[in-house]
């Protein structure tokens, strides 16, 4: 039996089937467990640093759920996949480090660390003082990370899965449970929130919305969707996709991909719009870019009986033609360089709100 951490995996990997971890559409193979303390506050806290070996070789539709508590006052703490023990590569790392404010995304391969990946939705998704549950999705050669049920994070894996065999933590967390699951076949975790009825019954109003959200109602011809808010300075890009599904696996059908992209080449801003179903179409580009850096705007995608309208700040931009049925339109994602203050969503004609 091979060894990769100084101890057979039989030893290093103990499970407990009475206690397991939950996962939607999953398949739990089991909960792992290791030295365990209670604090005074009752809350069972596993021995860190936390090293043990996964259960199975890891591949697509397996998961790793890590539970813990982030202390009142953190430094920073990671999770690490390790292709053997410690010292040998590894194949993915996530530093959570509270005193920057983010969480970096990395590898170490040959002994050499590769390019950190920072962004994320949001930058730091724990909080000091409060639980956290941190959620790894291997699918197709990637690793998708949830908080919380929520998704955060893409990475994509830059030495094949199959190898890591080693989970590793270490730092200034608190570790309570580790679970693993296989055929897990929905992520992320956590149902997307619906919007919310506006408060006169005209329609649906969201301030402050999480994306990916969902539309409580089929939107009809002459129905609606707006979403005020302001692009950030120094953008990239950013986009809004008018889907079906909210989940991100399986990929969803995305009925309309609305994309501005900045300074590309970094010569002109250029718009695409375009719609995936077991792949993405034809890119359409209409002329004119109404998104300036900084400044606040008004989108609305209105339905009509052969196509989207899209207008911003109340000019038409660009008339779009049905490609999917409008009818199996039940989620909205935004993401990029945007901060959105609010979604409006008028499944009719009938009472347009206008704000």
């Amino acid at each position: 039996m091979g060894l990769c951490c100084g101890r057979s995996c039989a030893e290093c990997c103990r499970t407990e089937r009475q206690r397991p971890l939950e996962y939607t559409g999953a398949a739990v193979l089991a909960t792992a467990t290791a030295p365990a303390t209670t604090d005074q506050h009752g809350r069972t806290m596993l021995a860190m640093p936390y090293h043990e070996c996964l259960p199975w070789k890891l591949s697509s539709l397996k998961c790793i759920t890590i539970r813990g508590r982030v202390p009142e006052r953190p430094f920073r703490w990671k999770v690490e996949l390790l292709n053997g023990g410690i010292g040998d590569d590894i194949a993915l790392h996530v530093d959570a480090r509270h005193d920057l404010g983010h969480v970096v995304r990395n590898s170490r391969l040959s002994g050499s660390w590769g390019a950190e990946e920072i962004c994320g939705q949001p930058a730091m998704p724990f909080t000091p003082g409060q639980p956290f549950e941190l959620t790894i999705f291997c699918v197709d050669e990637t690793y998708r990370l949830a908080v919380d049920g929520r998704h955060f994070a893409t990475f994509r894996a830059r030495s094949p899965p199959s190898r890591a065999s080693t989970l590793h933590c270490t730092g200034t967390m608190e570790l309570q449970a580790v679970g693993y699951a296989d055929d897990v076949r929905l992520y992320p975790p956590r149902p997307a929130p619906a919007l919310a009825l506006a408060a006169d019954g005209g329609g649906y109003l969201q301030t402050q919305p999480e994306f990916p959200c969902r539309l409580p109602e089929p939107i009809q011809d002459g129905g609606e969707i707006r979403l005020t808010g302001r692009v950030k300075m120094l953008p990239f890009s950013f986009f809004v996709d008018l889907r079906h599904g909210s989940q991100l696996y399986p990929e969803p059908e995305v009925i309309l991909h609305f994309n501005p992209r900045f300074q590309v080449n970094n010569n002109f801003d250029i718009m695409v719009l375009n719609t995936k179903a077991a792949g993405w179409g034809r890119e359409q580009r209409p002329e004119g870019f109404p998104f300036r850096a900084g400044r606040p705007f008004q989108l609305r995608f209105v339905c009509r009986p052969g196509s989207w309208e899209v207008l911003v700040d109340g000019a038409l931009l660009v008339k779009y033609p049905h490609r999917l049925s409008k009818a199996s339109l039940d989620a909205i994602d935004v993401r990029g360089d945007v901060v959105i203050e609010s979604v409006f969503f008028q499944p009719n004609s009938k009472d347009l709100i206008q704000f």
